[in-house]
């Protein structure tokens, strides 16, 4: 009856009608052709509704008719103008195509409507990389990546950054495309910065471009800072520096690589035969425009401005005459005119490394260890009886007596000749001046006895201070930026002794035989600061501008 009721109708109730007849056939008479007939007819009626097409096709796939779904699906497409729909339908009839028909072109061409309609559909482009990476259409890949790119703006963030890595490793490992590589790299990083695994592809990419060497070497430098161990970045920039013949580069970091015992064969080979050309003493004197190359950074917190700023404006009240430390006359040692291999060496490093004023004492009847004492000149003491009087190990002996002899700068003295929970007992007592009720967890006797000491400054003194008392104050108690400071004094001083010394391997050596300094910092945080410094462009550059560096051609 409702056959025969459809004829009289107009169209668009016509199509109601036999879209209720098809649901009698199909869910209440289990009657599937005769379903999909009155669909057809409401289909070539000429006015389908969309919800018609779409259960026509439902149940030509249902019935595994896949070229008549195919060309249903086709029709609903030209009607939908809803976005989501759209892209479902476009994506429904991708599928067809891809699974039942094996059409992949066509499929491809429906994902990309499904996209287009739809820019979340992600699992549309999912299925796009499928097809194209199955059929290895890596130039087609590529390009949707780009659309998908363009399309990406209402994307999240992470869908966007994955897309742009995917395109990024397409470029890099199977089209090798290294410019696109590059710049694909570089999006990510703008993207997701910080990410070491990124910073190191693009490193590798910038190193294959000659003119983009520079940007591969500074990112090298960058990730040896950032990684666990620097030994492949070193590595690396060895390549890189000697590509451009900067070969006291490739010296000290082929160094690095052995001391490290990390060289392969050719690194050692590099290494023994640069080392013919490096010169056996520096040749000039730095500057104290050089100065800022070799300090930590952690000298500048709070607690180091003020240990600095304390020596500078008051040295008499952190040094002391040289016989109220137990010096007597006999044990002093003229360094300007002392022929004592000693004293020429301290004369030599003086004048390296622009520190000068340093006296020296050879104090009888002792078997101390080479130490800067708070005389006045500071200076430094080693005891008769010590090794230090006879080493014959040249460069472990510029080693020693550059790291002692840097203590003696305004940045590190007062941390060194005050170390470990000394210079907490300094600052309080020094902070006790300008607030004599405030609290405080140092020895109460040593604070107490440097309050007196300090009581008698100079108001002018106390003036200029003040601010950096303030800014310290709140970091005594806790102690850690303390720790910084004076695991920053050790760096420091453990630098200056390799530009001393001019080789690292002597400089490892001399670290393994000398005291903790400032404070007991482990030595294997002792040996990596130093390794770092030691393949650092500061170094490099106060190699050269100290006359270290190898020597052109001398090295056969």
């Amino acid at each position: 009856h409702l056959s025969r009721l459809a004829e009289t109708l107009t169209p668009s109730e016509r199509s109601d009608a036999l879209m209720r007849m098809s649901v009698i056939a199909k869910d209440h008479l289990a009657d599937q052709s005769r379903s999909i007939e009155s669909l057809e007819r409401a289909r070539r009626s000429g006015a389908p509704t969309l919800e018609v097409l779409e259960r026509l096709a439902q149940q030509y796939m249902e019935t595994h008719q896949s070229p008549q779904a195919v060309e249903v699906l086709e029709q609903a497409v030209g009607l939908a103008t809803e976005p989501q729909r759209l892209s479902d339908i476009n994506f429904l009839l991708a599928q067809v195509l891809e699974r039942d028909v094996k059409n992949d072109v066509g499929a491809v061409k429906h994902y990309n409507k499904a996209l287009d309609a739809a820019p979340t559909n992600v699992k549309a482009f999912e299925a796009i990389e499928r097809i194209l990476t199955q059929a290895r259409a890596w130039d087609k890949l590529e390009g949707n990546y780009r659309a998908m790119i363009e399309r990406s703006k209402v994307l999240t963030p992470a869908i966007r950054l994955i897309l742009w890595r995917n395109l990024a490793e397409l470029y890099r490992r199977v089209l090798k495309q290294l410019d696109n590589a590059i710049m694909a790299y570089e999006v990510i990083r703008k993207m997701d910065p910080g990410k070491l695994a990124d910073t190191q592809i693009l490193a590798d990419l910038y190193a294959e471009k000659p003119e983009q060497r520079k940007k591969a070497i500074d990112m090298q430098h960058d990730l040896i800072k950032e990684l666990d161990s620097p030994v492949g970045p070193v590595r690396k920039l060895r390549q890189l520096y000697h590509v451009g013949q900067q070969f006291d580069q490739v010296y000290a970091l082929a160094s690095a690589l052995v001391c490290l015992n990390e060289a392969d064969d050719e690194e050692k080979k590099v290494y023994q035969y640069l080392q013919q050309g490096i010169p056996a003493l520096a040749t000039q004197s730095l500057t104290e425009d050089s100065w800022p190359m070799i300090l930590h950074s952690d000298l500048f917190n709070p607690i180091g401005q003020l240990a600095a700023l304390l020596y500078r404006t008051a040295p008499d009240y952190v040094t002391r005459p040289a016989k109220d430390l137990d010096m007597k006359k006999k044990d002093f040692i003229d360094v300007r005119t002392s022929e004592l291999y000693l004293a020429t060496r301290m004369r030599y490093i003086g004048k390296l490394l622009n520190i000068h004023g340093v006296d020296l004492y050879k104090k009888g009847g002792s078997m101390e260890r080479l130490q800067v004492i708070p005389a006045q000149p500071p200076a430094l003491m080693a005891g008769e009886a010590n090794d230090i009087f006879r080493e014959t190990d040249q460069r472990l002996l510029l080693f020693q007596v550059g790291r002692n002899m840097a203590y003696a700068r305004p940045e590190l003295f007062v941390g060194r000749v005050h170390a470990g929970d000394a210079l907490r007992d300094v600052l309080f007592g020094l902070c006790s001046v300008y607030n004599q009720g405030l609290t405080h967890n140092g020895n109460v006797r040593e604070v107490e006895r440097h309050y007196q000491t300090f009581s008698r400054l100079p108001q002018q003194a106390l003036t200029r201070m003040a601010e950096a008392v303030k800014a310290a104050y709140p970091h005594l108690a806790g102690g850690e930026m303390i720790k910084s400071y004076q695991s920053a004094v050790e760096a420091t001083a453990t630098r200056a002794g390799l530009i001393a010394s001019g080789d690292l391997a002597a400089a490892l050596r001399g670290l393994n035989k000398g005291d903790d300094g400032a404070i007991g910092v482990p030595m294997r945080a002792r040996i990596k600061d130093l390794v770092l410094f030691a393949v650092s462009r500061e170094y490099f550059e106060l190699r050269q501008q100290s006359g270290g560096a190898l020597v052109v051609g001398k090295a056969g």
